[in-house]
């Protein structure tokens, strides 16, 4: 789950509320780092218009996995990017 700007968003079905979830911990105990920067911001705007699907995944492909962070990213053990960009797993 994220929250972002009062909007709360569910990583697959997850039932978490944003007083007991922690973002920052998430991406760290996944091994994911924020990709800051233009492109970042540019992905940002356009999952505001998706309702948080995945904006690199077709309209008619959308489903609870396609949810931005992806479950096929989550459940990925290469280190990169995921599809889009804005996360990136990384080696600790």
């Amino acid at each position: 789950m994220c929250s972002y700007n009062n909007q709360v968003w569910l990583y697959h079905n997850l039932d978490l509320t944003a007083e007991i979830f922690d973002e920052d911990e998430f991406l760290k105990e996944n091994n994911l780092h924020i990709v800051k920067g233009s492109k970042y911001n540019q992905i940002t705007e356009t999952l505001k218009k998706t309702n948080n699907q995945c904006p690199c995944i077709p309209k008619y492909a959308w489903n609870n996995d396609t949810v931005c962070i992806c479950k096929e990213f989550l459940n990925s053990s290469e280190i990169g990017e995921c599809r889009c960009g804005r996360y990136k797993k990384i080696e600790v």
